[in-house]
C-alpha cells in the first residue's frame, strides 16, 4: 500500500476524511443544519471532504469508494443529528415545527 507525502495510506486518508466529516456534522448547531435541505447539505459536505486542500496530490475527487463512504456518512449523520434536535421537543412544539416544514 502506497502512502502520500504525509505518510498517510489511502485507506487511512479516507477514514480520516469520513471522521472529519462526521465531526463537522456533530459540531453543527440547529441553525446550520436547518437552513439547508438534507440533500444540499450532504452534497456540500461530500464535495468539501473529497477535495480537502490544493496541496493534496490524491484529492479523492475521482475515487468512487471515497465518494460513496462520504455520502453515506453524511446522510446518516445529518439525519441522526437533526433527529437529536427534535427528540427533546415537547409534543406541541413538534407539531408546530412539522406544520411549518409542510408549508
Amino acid at each position: 500500500m502506497q502512502s502520500d507525502d504525509r505518510g498517510i495510506a489511502p485507506d487511512d486518508n479516507a477514514k480520516l476524511r469520513v471522521s472529519e466529516l462526521i465531526q463537522e456534522i456533530q459540531g453543527m448547531g440547529a441553525n446550520s443544519l436547518l437552513k439547508e435541505n438534507d440533500d444540499q447539505l450532504c452534497a456540500r459536505l461530500v464535495r468539501k471532504y473529497e477535495v480537502r486542500s490544493g496541496s493534496d496530490k490524491t484529492d479523492g475527487s475521482d475515487d468512487p469508494l471515497l465518494h460513496r463512504s462520504l455520502a453515506e456518512a453524511a446522510r446518516e449523520n445529518v439525519v441522526r443529528r437533526k433527529a437529536n434536535f427534535f427528540s427533546g421537543l415537547p409534543k406541541q412544539l413538534e407539531k408546530t415545527v412539522a406544520r411549518r416544514r409542510a408549508s
